[in-house]
């Protein structure tokens, strides 16, 4: 018997394949023609894993039949997990020899419609080099909490708080007795660069004069490629956010970006609907580049970088959905070595986290309301009313916090 089958690719054609002959052919009529901008596709090519797909369902029994109908056209399930705090099964399948991801994903939805399957992306960290040396200890150029009017002495906030980031070395923290739990979510050993990475946020959190009494609940997803790229995958990203979520954790900082992921979206749009708030850097990509993700979604805060003199980063991503302005440009971070500075709209995100976590709590019940109530204690930056190069302006602090 001859096996055909069609396999959909999200560019408008369909690859007929016939015994073992495969033929490229324009969609017919019918399928919904995708219109991808030819800048996307080029920045987004190198951030795909070439061979791997997950997917995310809202039942075991999706889950099952998912599988199974995979088996049978080729792919292997490499892993499977149940993310309780979300209410989804998280899986990640290798295609076939010769199967493109995007391809793979809208094959996969056709066996299953009732499943979510995208290309498994990567995601970068969102910081520039680091400038380290033990000289900066003694008299480092500092301007960010004054920028903002954040105090001196940092703000009592007694919460749980979540990163999803590189890993963090506590040993290097300013505070030794910062209240940390870490959870790790990728098998390889963390790079130098992503400990760094992760580290710096922490510092920005729960750091001396920052959040004095929170709890904060690091995950760390950040792994290192062959060619020595610190990335996150779709599901460490998920796995984390579920881990958080579980933990009861409301707030959550995201220094990662990366293209537009339907199960990542997916994951986060379902955080939101529990009452999680999500603050994430709006990317270095530049201002010509397209929204990067999860900041981009609608159910996230964006964060973008402004320097002392209240000037964008001008690698900062640009775009109506850019929320608020938050120091990020040459930012002083202390550590028990000297300290370091560090530039990127991933330095912005924290800020606002900690603003966040701040704020005088009132009938705000959706990200929507919250966007408001924030809105109205920022300091106008460029155009005037909301933009999309400072989003609704720079975060204040001013009589937001005891300390």
């Amino acid at each position: 018997m001859t096996h055909t089958c069609q396999r959909k690719l999200k560019a408008g054609f369909q690859l007929i394949t016939l015994t073992g002959l495969a033929f490229i052919l324009p969609a017919c009529a019918s399928t919904q023609q995708v219109s991808v901008p030819v800048e996307t596709v080029a920045e987004d090519e190198a951030l795909i894993n070439r061979s791997e797909v997950v997917a995310v369902v809202a039942s075991v029994d999706v889950a099952t039949n998912l599988e199974q109908s995979a088996l049978r056209w080729g792919y292997e399930l490499k892993r499977k997990e149940a993310l309780k705090g979300l209410g989804l099964w998280v899986m990640t399948f290798d295609c076939p020899p010769g199967i493109d991801p995007r391809e793979a994903s809208l094959e996969l939805e056709r066996l299953q419609p009732r499943a979510t399957v995208e290309a498994n992306h990567k995601f970068l960290l969102q910081s520039g080099p680091l400038e380290t040396g033990p000289a900066f200890a003694s008299k480092p150029r500092l301007y960010a909490n004054q920028l903002i009017d954040w105090p001196e002495d940092g703000c009592d906030v007694t919460m749980r708080i979540g990163m999803i980031d590189g890993e963090v070395d506590p040993m290097a923290l300013s505070r030794q007795d910062a209240n940390i739990n870490r959870r790790g979510f990728v098998n390889d050993k963390a790079s130098q660069a992503a400990r760094n990475h992760g580290t710096a946020v922490a510092e920005l959190l729960v750091g001396e004069g920052r959040l004095q009494n929170a709890e904060l609940f690091a995950a760390s997803v950040v792994a290192e490629d062959l060619n020595g790229v610190t990335y996150s995958g779709v599901e460490p990203m998920l796995r984390a956010l579920d881990w958080l979520v579980r933990e009861d954790v409301s707030l959550i900082n995201v220094s990662l970006a990366g293209p537009y992921n339907e199960a990542l979206a997916k994951g986060f749009d379902l955080a939101a609907d529990k009452g999680v708030v999500v603050v994430a850097a709006v990317g270095n990509d530049g201002p010509d580049a397209q929204p990067r993700y999860p900041a981009a979604l609608k159910s996230v805060l964006a964060a973008t970088a402004v320097d002392s003199a209240r000037q964008i980063y001008p690698k900062a991503v640009r775009g109506q959905h850019v929320d608020f302005a938050a120091p990020g440009v040459d930012v002083y971070i202390p550590t028990r070595t000297g300290g370091r500075y560090i530039s990127g709209t991933s330095v912005a995100a924290p800020f606002v986290t900690a603003r966040l976590a701040v704020r005088k709590r009132g009938e705000e019940i959706s990200i929507h309301d919250i966007r408001s109530h924030l809105a109205e204690m920022t300091e106008d930056l460029g155009e005037g009313g909301r933009d999309p190069v400072f989003g609704d302006g720079l975060i204040t602090s001013y009589g937001q916090c005891d300390t």
